[in-house]
């Protein structure tokens, strides 16, 4: 048996014969073509798959990171509210105390101020001692006295 053309195609048409042959070869080669077309689309995806899982570990990761931190960030948060309320408590107990010695000192006053008055109404001398200035030397003994 003697082949026209020495190539495998050519080997195989001459073995299988003529036109089947051709044709055969022919489906043999689209089917080639496709399963070759087909294994770089599935190599394809396959690729995107392992880079769509990387991509998921990494933000998996990254959330975790994320969700540590919001965690962290919230308790901090707390902590300050926590203090900020208490502060808070403290200077309105503060100044509720203040009102209140403010209060007990203006009618204190108030009543030294009626003493006086009736002091001075009843002894007109001790109306005329109590305007009378305080003495230089007195004031200079006097812390911060001059």
């Amino acid at each position: 048996m003697s082949v026209p053309n020495p190539t495998p195609v050519g080997v195989a048409i001459a073995i299988i014969g003529g036109k089947r042959a051709t044709a055969f070869l022919l489906w043999a080669i689209i089917a080639t073509i496709a399963l070759s077309v087909q294994s770089c689309r599935l190599n394809r995806e396959q690729a995107k798959g392992s880079a769509l899982k990387t991509d998921i570990a990494n933000f998996d990761a990254t959330q975790k990171g994320n969700l540590e931190t919001i965690a962290e960030l919230e308790h901090r948060l707390a902590v300050e509210a926590t203090k900020r309320k208490m502060e808070a408590k403290a200077h309105q107990l503060a100044a509720e105390k203040l009102q209140d010695q403010i209060e007990r000192t203006s009618a204190k006053a108030e009543q030294t101020e009626e003493e006086l008055a009736r002091l001075y109404a009843s002894d007109p001398s001790a109306r005329e001692w109590g305007n009378q200035g305080v003495d230089a030397n007195v004031l200079a003994k006097l812390p911060g006295g001059k």
